[in-house]
């Protein structure tokens, strides 16, 4: 017998009663995705039942009484899933940088609201398929970037919001991390290894010590000189696989 999916446990945190009570009744529309576990209208209230009810998302507003949800969300080394919800704009591109799942601007929209919510459960699913939900929350949904999920890059006066799935190649740079995707690339302060921990391993490979490729993105393998590979990419930039990770990258590539 088939098990139905658990549904995924929500945490709203706005400081607005009425801005409770009209998300929470927009959200009672996809009860079979998903169940509002908790309020809080605080952040200190928020962090102590992110801690206790470990919910798989978070509607956040960033205007609070006692803290901004920003400083909020950056001070939890774990955070669930998150979506920022609020009256402002202006604070979109740090919310992104926090690898917020989406920003979204009230009064919500309830078609917005849809696509979000179509995007947390595509991303969940990704994310429990090869892990099938275990225990008490013991795949923590937020420790894995899934490929829907948008990250915010900058450089220089460029800004992208990129999803994961995008993301063609991982190179070590001199300030940290060197991405490319696919309408650019830019760096970030993040070594290649902290990055590749959080990377779904199915969709990403390590070529040698200093790179990874993204598999979806890999249009030609060919045997190398001492037992190496070399990849050539979509946009034609080839990468060398060691000798050494050579065996698991043709596994992967069903060689």
């Amino acid at each position: 017998m088939t098990m139905p999916p658990a549904r995924l446990r929500v945490l709203l945190v706005d400081d607005e009663p009425l801005a409770l009570l009209e998300l929470r009744r927009l959200l009672s529309q996809s009860a079979d995705v998903l169940e509002v576990v908790g309020e809080a209208r605080d952040a200190e209230t928020a962090r102590r039942l992110i801690d206790s009810l470990e919910p798989d998302l978070l509607f956040l507003d960033i205007t609070l009484p006692d803290e901004d949800g920003l400083s909020l969300l950056a001070s939890i080394d774990a955070p669930p899933r998150t979506v920022f919800v609020t009256a402002y704009d202006e604070h979109a591109i740090r919310a992104f940088e926090l690898n917020a799942l989406d920003y979204l601007l009230k009064p919500v929209d309830p078609r917005r609201l849809a696509m979000t919510l179509a995007r947390v459960v595509h991303a969940s699913a990704e994310h429990d398929e090869p892990e099938k939900r275990a225990g008490a929350h013991e795949a923590t949904m937020h420790a894995q970037l899934a490929m829907a999920d948008r990250i915010f890059l900058r450089e220089g006066e460029r800004a992208w919001f990129v999803t994961v799935a995008e993301l063609r190649l991982l190179e070590v740079h001199r300030e940290g991390t060197r991405l490319h995707f696919g309408r650019g690339s830019a760096t970030v302060s993040r070594p290649l290894r902290t990055i590749e921990e959080r990377l779904a391993t199915r969709h990403f490979v390590r070529a040698n010590r200093t790179q990874i490729v993204g598999i979806a993105w890999v249009r030609d393998v060919t045997p190398w000189f001492a037992g190496r590979l070399k990849l050539q990419l979509d946009d034609g930039q080839e990468v060398l696989v060691s000798r050494r990770q050579a065996r698991e990258v043709a596994a992967r590539m069903s060689l």
